[in-house]
């Protein structure tokens, strides 16, 4: 919730159906809100803080709340800085998170120097920059398609096959598929399809999914084919803003202009809504604006995990 400056934790019980109790609530510091953007995987969370150009990691391990153990990144336009952070993908077996920023088209690969396995330690250097792909290099060639613009890359996912990354561009609205080892553009899926992509999340078998903010869907793609693989949430939402894939292939999408979150079983349809507008606990004061809401990605880990994925940070 970016204008309240939390971050909202919800669980259900193993068997147990709606309404999902809130268990936990993140506050930070009022002079730091957190932006739009959380990234989970195995015992770690990380966030975009807009107002210091930063990428803070929190250890989602103590309770009642995760603690922070440090931050990266700070202000600028050389590595290791950023002038808009925005997506985030993170895969702890390799302490590895990828960082896009879209006024820079920029992708940087980041390795998290914290020991995920070690106990609870606030580490000041947690984070050394690999390399920056500069995606304006690529000279508006997307695997073969000329566009119009240099991309923006607005959010990124880990695809199953190692070294391949996807990167939704909201410029040319698009999905790139890039190669990491390389850092080319192997292919681009959902030209002339998507009106305002916003937010990007993998699932099971490889299927891509993309909120379409105008068009008041999720649409699915099949990563190894580009084929549409499924239409979501037509008639149900309203402005999706940010979303995740749990490892059975449920989609869950936060409705920025409804302020709310919504299940979407693939086989089945909508099947569970969570929150409505205020400033209480269960209540979203805003989880999105003109179509930017919070985008959670679940790592390779926490999409593996199969029911013990409905743990949520909640925009």
């Amino acid at each position: 919730e970016p204008l309240d400056g939390r971050v909202q934790v919800f669980t259900r019980t193993e068997g147990a159906e709606p309404p999902v109790d809130p268990i936990r609530a993140l506050a930070p510091q009022a002079s730091a809100h957190y932006g739009r953007t959380v990234a989970l995987d195995g015992p770690w969370m990380l966030m975009v803080e807009p107002e210091t150009h930063a990428v803070l990691v929190h250890d989602l391990r103590p309770l009642p709340a995760p603690t922070e153990l440090s931050s990266f990144g700070r202000r600028g336009a050389g590595l290791g800085r950023y002038l808009q952070p925005r997506g985030i993908a993170l895969e702890t077996a390799s302490r590895t998170a990828w960082i896009t920023d879209p006024s820079l088209a920029a992708l940087d690969e980041v390795r998290i120097r914290i020991d995920p396995e070690a106990a609870l330690n606030q580490h000041p250097g947690a984070a050394a920059w690999v390399r920056r792909i500069d995606l304006r290099a690529w000279q508006r060639d997307l695997g073969g398609i000329e566009a119009f613009f240099d991309p923006a890359p607005v959010a990124v996912t880990l695809g199953e096959e190692q070294g391949r990354a996807w990167v939704l561009d909201a410029r040319n609205r698009a999905v790139l598929e890039v190669d990491t080892k390389t850092g080319s553009c192997v292919r681009a899926l959902g030209l002339g399809l998507l009106i305002d992509p916003v937010a990007l999340a993998v699932g099971p078998e490889g299927i891509l999914w993309v909120a379409d903010a105008l068009a008041g869907r999720v649409v699915g793609f099949r990563a190894a084919t580009g084929e549409v693989h499924r239409i979501l949430g037509e008639g149900a939402l309203t402005r999706p803003a940010g979303l995740a894939v749990d490892g059975s292939g449920r989609v869950f999408v936060a409705d920025a202009a409804r302020h709310r979150l919504l299940r979407f079983d693939p086989r089945d349809g909508l099947d569970l809504m969570i929150g409505e507008e205020g400033l209480g606990l269960e209540g979203h004061e805003v989880l999105g604006f003109l179509g930017h809401g919070v985008d959670v990605d679940l790592g390779p880990a926490a999409r593996g995990a199969g029911d013990e994925v409905d743990v949520l940070a909640l925009p």
